[in-house]
């Protein structure tokens, strides 16, 4: 069910817009309290996300209903189980784990963010297995050309008057909506790439938005009085453990935290029931306190910089974010990993 799409914005292009407005997002909002997942609080930051996902894709008149097969909701659901689990361990979504967390260059961040890839390779390879054994059947599109104009201008309308309602910053998340599901950045689209395609365009694009955002707020943070510290954070070996799950599920969900939304804007039911499901266990797991139980064993952050220097840090993001890219740009020429199956 995957079609062209109009007006999209170049991957790489993407990411650094999507750095450059997450960061000034960061910067009006204070101390990155919005990258974490929490029950109860407010929503507003997920829904101006969703909404603006919703008016970007009904611009363009590629909003419709996805109906996936069941098989595929199931994973859905499952996906949404382990992506649950990946942010109680890792205290928050992708977005906390490979933008905020990373930025602060904490052994607990790095290793959260290599168990997300490590996530994804097995993901990968239970993909292809899969592939293999069964080839999943087609799902029902339920195309609206016609009303897409309309649900774009409730849409937009709805997101005004939330905003005068609340706050006009909030259509900062908006924007973040729109470019990202213009520009289609996802890891699960990203590993898609490197092992089924070929292509590198969504990987780099990634790669380059979490290493922009990283040194932005490094240099900011550096130069200027904003000092923003982490108190408490998982052991090193749950944040790699919390990967793991998270890296899995975005193969299962066929979504990240941050595209979860916007393929939900889209109007992709099993998205949709990936986040619902997500939703769900967070819940699930304030009720029985589980998170309460994690929290007591977090430890003190071990920072980088105290082994490295305060240069060090994002010397090691910069590097690992460089070799990353260099593998897919690599991966794109000679298709050395590729299994062209899907």
């Amino acid at each position: 069910m995957q079609k062209n799409q109009s007006f999209e914005v170049e991957a790489r292009w993407g990411g650094i817009i999507f750095a450059i407005f997450l960061f000034i997002t960061a910067y009006f909002f204070g101390e990155f309290k919005f990258f974490k997942i929490r029950i109860g609080k407010s929503f507003d930051d997920f829904l101006f996300f969703l909404l603006g996902a919703f008016v970007s894709a009904c611009m363009v008149k590629e909003f419709s209903i996805k109906i996936s097969p069941a098989r595929e909701l199931i994973k859905g659901i499952l996906g949404g189980v382990l992506f649950a689990l990946g942010v109680l361990f890792l205290s928050g979504g992708t977005l906390y784990t490979l933008y905020f967390h990373l930025s602060h260059f904490t052994l607990a961040a790095l290793l959260g963010a290599l168990g997300i890839v490590l996530g994804l390779f097995l993901g990968a390879k239970y993909q292809a297995w899969e592939v293999e054994k069964k080839a999943s059947p087609g799902g029902i599109e339920i195309r609206l050309p016609r009303l897409n104009p309309l649900l774009a201008l409730i849409g937009a309308a709805s997101l005004l008057i939330l905003a005068y309602k609340d706050s006009f910053y909030l259509l900062l998340f908006a924007l973040l909506g729109i470019v990202a599901e213009r520009s289609r950045l996802c890891l699960s689209i990203s590993s898609r790439e490197f092992f089924f395609s070929g292509r590198a365009s969504v990987s780099q694009g990634i790669i380059l938005s979490i290493a922009l955002f990283a040194l932005a707020v490094f240099f900011y943070k550096h130069y200027q009085t904003w000092e923003v510290h982490i108190l408490k954070e998982p052991a090193w070996w749950i944040s790699l453990l919390g990967g793991i799950f998270m890296g899995f599920s975005i193969i299962l969900m066929e979504a990240d935290g941050i595209s979860l939304l916007w393929k939900t804007g889209e109007g992709r039911v099993k998205a949709l029931f990936s986040l619902l499901a997500t939703i769900f266990c967070l819940k699930i797991f304030e009720i029985f306190r589980i998170n309460k139980i994690l929290s007591s064993i977090e430890t003190h952050p071990i920072y980088l910089k105290t082994w490295l220097g305060p240069f060090g840090g994002p010397g090691i993001v910069i590097i690992i974010s460089a070799l990353f890219y260099l593998l897919t740009w690599y991966n794109s020429k000679t298709k050395k990993w590729v299994k062209p199956m899907l």
